[in-house]
């Protein structure tokens, strides 16, 4: 699991209907990976912040949790790290 504290208040985005964010985390400097193995990757997302910042006027903070659902890929066979 990777996680990052502490939350900042710039952390938070505001989300419009249709709007969408995207998180790029590299994942290999986390963990060790061998060329040709296969994985599978899942998502989930839950703020876990007791105070979060207050939303602007007319948005409400979101509350719960979201999963992605799993992905697989095969390790490039010239991977190196």
């Amino acid at each position: 699991m990777v996680t990052r504290a502490p939350i900042r208040d710039d952390d938070y985005k505001l989300l419009k209907p249709d709007d969408e964010y995207t998180e790029k985390i590299e994942l290999g400097a986390c963990f060790a990976f061998e060329a040709g193995e296969k994985l599978q990757v899942g998502a989930t997302y839950r703020d876990e912040n007791e105070n979060p910042p207050k939303p602007p006027p007319g948005a409400a903070h979101w509350e719960g949790q979201i999963e992605a659902m799993p992905a697989e890929f095969l390790v490039p066979v010239d991977y190196t790290r």
